[in-house]
């Protein structure tokens, strides 16, 4: 097993936003089916492989955002983000 984070698209109330899970398949197919069984109505964009090394920093990434701070944010960097 291999871990993936898979990106998907959904519209809830007319309004479309991004979100992604983490999903333990055997290659990228399986995890881009099994994210779109989990999700219907939901637009898989993107899946790709990740390390247990790589789940730190997607949580730090995700606390900044959740305070309105992206990538694009002068702190993004000095607050511990990373693209």
């Amino acid at each position: 097993m291999k871990l993936f984070r898979v990106a998907l698209n959904d519209t809830f109330n007319g309004e479309t936003f991004t979100f992604a899970i983490f999903v333990a398949a055997a290659n990228e197919t399986v995890a881009r089916l099994s994210a779109k069984n989990e999700f219907e109505g939901a637009v898989v964009v993107s899946a790709r492989e990740v390390s247990g090394k790589d789940i730190p920093q997607f949580l730090i990434n995700k606390r900044l955002a959740l305070d309105g701070i992206t990538s694009d944010h002068p702190l993004f960097t000095k607050l511990g983000g990373k693209v």
